[in-house]
Formats: structure tokens, C-alpha cells, sequence
């Protein structure tokens, strides 16, 4: 009883440093000195489909590995964002996935992509991209009352 306790406990950290493995094997395979290129577009993957957090994800096959993307999409801006970044009007990382876990849960079909990027300087791309959804009754009932 207790030796599957204890299994389940290893599991269970295991799969937590994940992420964060992943993220270092993709540092390590990339250059040394990550490049602001690699990391807009390393951007664009992890949040091709948004973010979900954790308890909004319901319980089934695929629960797992968004667990885990959500853990990597954190691991990502923390690692290659300064904690002040700016999005519009919102400052700071934990806005930043706010923002995205909002469009996430209020639009269904969420795609992000990006169209052009173009190097200004070695700190600095500009980018342009596209955020597909699908509005829902969600959608109507969280971004848009006034029109129930």
C-alpha cells in the first residue's frame, strides 16, 4: 500500500519536470545564445492553440499533455521574457497568460499564427499575426452580454 503511495507521489514528479526537460532539450538542440527570432517563433508554436489552465481542463485522454503544454507555455515566458513584458494596456508574464487563458475559454477554435516577421535589430522583430476563433454562446455570454 504504501510502496504504491510512494509510486504514485514519483510519478506524479515526474511528470511536473517534463516541461521543463522539454524546454531545456529544445534550448540545447537550438543555439547556445537563443536568438530573438527562435524565440518569436518558438512563441507562435506553444500559443499556435492558446492557453488553457489547469482546472478549465476537463478529464479524459488528452488532459495530461495539455497540462503539460500549459506548464511548458509557463516555463517558456518565464524563461525567455522579462517579468515586466507589455501587452496593450497589461504588464507583466502573469497577465500575459491571463490575457491568452481568457481568449482561450471565451472563443472556440482558437488558432494564432504568425504572417510576416522582419528583424529590425538583433533585439527587436516586428511581427504580424493572425488570431482565428469561433464565436460561441461562451463567447456571446463572457466578451459580448449585452447581446443575449
Amino acid at each position: 500500500m504504501q510502496y504504491e503511495k510512494d509510486l504514485e507521489v514519483t510519478v506524479k514528479q515526474l511528470r511536473q519536470e517534463i516541461p521543463m526537460l522539454e524546454m531545456q532539450h529544445s534550448r540545447l538542440i537550438s543555439d547556445a545564445k537563443s536568438s530573438t527570432w527562435c524565440v518569436m517563433v518558438e512563441y507562435f508554436h506553444l500559443f499556435r492553440n492558446g492557453s488553457r489552465c489547469p482546472n478549465e481542463i476537463s478529464s479524459g485522454p488528452e488532459a495530461w499533455l495539455q497540462k503539460s503544454e500549459y506548464e511548458q507555455q509557463l516555463v517558456f515566458l518565464r524563461s525567455s521574457m522579462k517579468e515586466d513584458v507589455i501587452l496593450g494596456e497589461q504588464r507583466g508574464i502573469d497577465m500575459l497568460i491571463e490575457q491568452w487563458r481568457r481568449f482561450t475559454s471565451y472563443f472556440d477554435d482558437l488558432q494564432f499564427h504568425p504572417e510576416h516577421m522582419t528583424k529590425i535589430s538583433d533585439d527587436f522583430i516586428a511581427a504580424t499575426a493572425s488570431l482565428n476563433v469561433t464565436i460561441s454562446e461562451s463567447t456571446l455570454q463572457h466578451v459580448f452580454p449585452r447581446l443575449l
